[in-house]
């Protein structure tokens, strides 16, 4: 009891910026992510396949896309199997991270179909894609499933298209 009382009065104590880095400790966060702004920002990708390519992002919260360390398995199988003029599918293609290294990799000859259903996040999406030099590379679909019969998907929104 009377360690706990001393914890809480330390904790009390403790000025708000070393509570917020103690926290994002605990809650795995690096410290280097409380330097970053928790905003949307235009950034340039700073590595792996996607370095220079710019992105809309919260860097506080996105700094995986920002660092170009995010899924860098995924980014490395990519690597190998994604040739120039391929044409290949981002399914759920959520902010473009993969989409823009995508682009990237097949070339202007290539072209990258990208999946996302959320609209909110689409749009993000076309903002990132729109920053960079993809068009004709990247067409952004809203929905894989269709209505039986029918030849396109309805309320699909598309931008940038091939």
């Amino acid at each position: 009891m009377i360690i706990q009382d001393a914890a809480l009065r330390l904790w009390a104590a403790t000025p708000p910026f070393l509570r917020k880095a103690c926290y994002k400790a605990c809650m795995g966060h690096s410290l280097g992510s409380l330097f970053l702004p928790n905003r949307l920002e235009t950034a340039e990708i700073i590595g792996g396949i996607g370095r220079g390519m710019r992105m809309r992002l919260n860097l506080e919260r996105e700094r995986g896309y920002y660092l170009g360390i995010h899924e860098l398995d995924v980014q490395s199988l990519i690597a190998e199997i994604v040739k120039p003029g391929m044409r290949v599918y981002n399914i759920g293609a959520h902010l473009g991270f993969f989409s823009l290294i995508l682009a990237k990799l097949v070339s202007p000859e290539g072209r990258v179909i990208s999946f996302e259903p959320n609209p909110e996040v689409r749009k993000r999406l076309l903002d990132n894609l729109s920053l960079n030099d993809v068009n004709g590379r990247v067409c952004v679909e809203g929905t894989i499933l269709r209505p039986i019969g029918s030849r396109h998907a309805e309320g699909v929104e598309v931008r940038l298209s091939a």
